[in-house]
């Protein structure tokens, strides 16, 4: 793969190398790949229920659910040079005059209606996508400031040229052109000195982490904790040539081989060094996490009143939610919240 995009945290998706089609996966260990785009694409972009993409032919959006099932809605003929996917629409920056059009998905939801947004010339096109709002954003080509169909926004000085923004967490982030530093509305998450690319990150009002690519090749991801606070998180070990970030996981694609490492260790494991982690579950602030090493169970973020009342079952487990795991040794579901009925019969599970 050489592209990878992700959205709101369940999915990613990258193009291939050898073709430039696409495939799209969930984040859960073994499983498979699908082949979403089957048209070859220049650029891909991805919203909460569908993925889509440049073709490479003649410039035109073409979109696919994740399932693969085609998506009317792009009724253009005209080139873009940039898409962004939103939850009910898809819009692109067209190459001849550097205007937004923007196309009603077919499988939008029931608030969903057309987007406009005048002006021009843009360089790029973001959108903002989380219980039925979409806000939309766009790099003016001239100036590289940023201009948004919101102005109060939550973003960073609107007064900064950026190569690059996107939304994490309902917050605008970007990359100043001047000289590569990560911003944010409360201003600087990286330091000055490194220039990074390829800022990623989810869009919703839950998930507040990104990721951006250093010179080096190394990723590294901030998460905002508190208001307004910056919290510096893990790196992915290696080399990589894209990103996609999450608050429970990072990936990259690796430069030797051009294949796709993700690691859990990105975001709500500061506290927990020296081991990696094969699944999370949880919500605001109680995580439960599995050793990839043990199996064991490790209360990760969580609120340390609840942490130190609710005590996790020993032994090693295969799967878990935050109230509930399968025991690697026979397969049978332990809760410890809400035990299960004792006289019911114990059936081996595979997966929570």
């Amino acid at each position: 793969y050489d592209r990878l995009v992700g959205a709101q945290g369940k999915m990613a998706c990258a193009r291939r190398r050898v073709d430039h089609t696409v495939d799209c996966w969930a984040p859960t260990t073994g499983t498979p790949a699908q082949l979403v785009l089957s048209t070859p694409v220049a650029q891909l972009a991805a919203g909460p229920t569908a993925v889509c993409g440049l073709r490479e032919s003649d410039g035109s959006i073409v979109c696919s659910d994740y399932l693969g099932a085609p998506l009317s809605g792009p009724t253009s003929s005209e080139a873009y040079s940039s898409v962004s996917v939103g939850e009910a629409n898809v819009c692109g920056v067209r190459t001849r005059d550097g205007g937004i059009d923007c196309f009603l998905l077919s499988n939008a939801p029931p608030w969903g209606k057309p987007l406009s947004f005048p002006g021009g010339p843009f360089a790029s096109v973001i959108m903002y996508a989380y219980s039925s709002t979409e806000l939309l954003c766009a790099i003016e080509s001239a100036t590289s400031l940023l201009r948004c169909s919101d102005p109060v926004a939550p973003r960073f000085d609107p007064a900064t040229p950026v190569r690059e923004a996107r939304f994490v967490g309902y917050r605008l982030q970007g990359i100043r052109k001047s000289d590569g530093v990560v911003v944010y509305p409360g201003g600087e998450l990286s330091r000055s000195g490194t220039v990074y690319q390829g800022l990623s990150g989810v869009n919703n009002r839950i998930e507040d982490s990104s990721c951006a690519l250093a010179p080096d090749g190394r990723i590294r991801c901030w998460r905002l904790g508190g208001y307004m606070g910056v919290e510096a998180v893990d790196e992915l070990e290696g080399s990589y040539t894209a990103t996609v970030g999450s608050h429970i996981s990072a990936c990259g694609i690796r430069k030797a081989d051009g294949q796709l490492e993700c690691t859990g260790s990105v975001a709500f494991f500061r506290d927990l060094p020296g081991d990696r982690h094969v699944k999370i579950a949880g919500w605001v602030n109680r995580f439960v996490a599995i050793e990839a090493s043990t199996g064991r169970l490790r209360w990760v973020a969580a609120n340390a009143a609840y942490a130190v009342a609710q005590a996790l079952p020993v032994g090693a487990y295969t799967d878990t939610t935050d109230f509930c795991a399968i025991r690697a040794s026979d397969g049978h579901p332990v809760c410890w919240e809400s035990p299960l009925d004792s006289t019911a019969p114990p059936v081996p599970m595979g997966a929570l």
